[in-house]
């Protein structure tokens, strides 16, 4: 027979009900099977099974092209692919014994002219797929290429821009040395006009002291006032005080009263602020912290110094203040660097000041500069700007304008107490027998708030000894449980809840 009709795979879609797929191009059959190779491909994940001929569908061949009929109908999502893979093996034997017919010849004829058509097109399939594919290599590794050269390109662009940088921070260096450079001719210049004051005022000093002269009588010689202030008795006389005090910066003293007039001059209490109004103070807490070596001292981290201070940074201000509360101790030195001011260590071994009985207190003093105003060195529109900020930024008597929390509410009767802070936090207490229920003035949100509880030490003259402690805690209460049945003080702290 003749081949006139190309070769080409044929593919169909699934449904779940057609059964019956054509092919129109030549095929034969070798030990009773045709050449055909038929395949069931998953269209999602590309998974290719190969059907068997017999059990899995069955061919129908026609002169031309023919019928597979499969035994189960494809679903949905896969496809049907028919092919032919013509055998390349000659099994007929060509002789001149009687019998032999043309059409053996024919049919092998039309085997190779099958053979040849299902090379042809594997060639043509190959190089399509291997274009394909080697396009897409092609294109992989020219976006890996472009990518690359994007980030270089990138990286370069970020050198440029800190070498940029780096010249504008040496120009400003320059001005910089220069301003140093200037400021220092100046700082001599005012140096050697002080030092030729400051011989001025201890010679006039001795010459009022030698005379016996009063403060008043030294100011009408010098055309002065009494007040302390440049020019007066009392101004040399405390300036020669300050010189000779023999206090080195972060010297403590402990005193039972608070310090007064010339007394607290570069004295300031545990805990405070210390500014800018005692410079050498706060640049010295900046030049220990800069040289210092990084620590962790109870759980907080800082910096030890070379003279061994612990010294924080002002973000770790709160968890301090949180150890203050728990332990007693914060021994740490607070640098706020961007203000330029720090915080002084304290601790609850020395009283704060209690009008009602100075004498049991012992209040701890720091070391931190003497106050010196000149004259000079006051920016007064600098001044006026800070005044101009207080009045601007003072506290309403209604406390609208303030940012955090402040007392609303204080309640005392007898041994029974409380107080309300704005943001709900309250701390009440009181004074209860062993095994009484007690009630608390104001209710907490939950049951997450502190209890502390002491035992009144003494019954008559004999001191007790037992284990304190609490049950049943719940918002509104607890039972107060002391062994030796010994009554004692208790306080809690935690939130309220909104309106109680």
């Amino acid at each position: 027979m003749t081949n006139e009709k190309s070769y080409s795979p044929v593919n169909y879609d699934g449904n779940g009900l057609t059964k019956e797929f054509p092919f129109g191009w030549q095929v034969h059959e070798t030990k009773s099977k045709t050449e055909l190779v038929v395949k069931l491909i998953n269209k999602e994940t590309a998974e290719e099974n190969i059907l068997q001929e017999g059990s899995d569908y069955k061919v129908v061949v026609e002169v031309m092209g023919g019928n597979v009929i499969c035994t189960v109908p494809p679903e949905e999502g896969y496809t049907i692919n028919i092919s032919r893979q013509t055998s390349n093996y000659q099994s007929k034997k060509y002789s001149t014994s009687p019998g032999f017919q043309s059409s053996e010849i024919e049919n092998s004829f039309d085997r190779i002219s099958c053979s040849l058509q299902d090379m042809e097109y594997n060639i043509e399939n190959f190089k399509e797929t291997f274009t394909e594919k080697t396009n897409e290599t092609i294109q992989i590794n020219k976006d890996d290429t472009d990518k690359q050269i994007s980030n270089f390109e990138d990286e370069v662009n970020s050198k440029i821009e800190q070498v940029n940088e780096a010249v504008q921070k040496l120009n400003r260096l320059d001005e910089v040395l220069e301003n140093c450079e200037t400021l220092a001719s100046n700082a001599q210049i005012s140096s050697e006009t002080s030092e030729n004051q400051a011989k001025i005022a201890t010679q006039q000093a001795v010459e009022a002291t030698n005379n016996n002269l009063s403060a008043k009588d030294w100011a009408t010689k010098m055309n002065g006032t009494v007040d302390g202030l440049e020019y007066s008795a009392k101004y040399y006389a405390q300036s020669l005080k300050r010189r000779g005090a023999g206090w080195n910066l972060f010297d403590t003293k402990v005193v039972d009263h608070i310090l007064q007039a010339d007394e607290a001059v570069g004295w300031l209490l545990q805990g405070s602020l210390v500014t800018m109004i005692y410079p050498d103070a706060v640049n010295k807490i900046k030049e220990l912290y800069e040289g210092g070596s990084d620590t962790t001292y109870r759980d907080i981290t800082c910096k030890m110094s070379i003279d061994g201070r612990y010294i924080a940074d002002i973000s770790q201000k709160e968890a301090i203040d949180n150890l203050f509360e728990t332990t007693g101790i914060a021994d740490f030195y607070i640098l706020d660097s961007a203000n330029n001011q720090l915080y002084l260590p304290r601790s609850k071994w020395f009283h704060q000041f209690t009008p009602d009985t100075p004498s049991s207190n012992k209040l701890l003093y720091y070391k931190v500069g003497d106050v010196v105003i000149n004259e000079t060195s006051i920016d007064v529109a600098e001044v006026l700007n800070d005044l101009a900020d207080v009045q601007n930024n003072k506290l309403n008597t209604d406390h609208s304008n303030d940012t955090k929390p402040y007392v609303t509410e204080t309640y005392i009767n007898g041994a029974s107490w409380y107080r309300i802070w704005s943001d709900g936090w309250c701390e009440q207490g009181g004074y209860s027998d062993a095994g009484q229920n007690v009630t608390l003035l104001k209710s907490y949100k939950d049951t997450n708030y502190s209890l502390i509880m002491g035992l009144d030490a003494y019954t008559g003259n004999t001191p007790t000894f037992a284990a304190i402690g609490y049950t049943n805690k719940t918002v509104t209460g607890f039972t107060f449980t002391i062994y030796q049945g010994s009554p004692g003080d208790w306080e809690t702290k935690g939130y309220i809840n909104e309106g109680d």
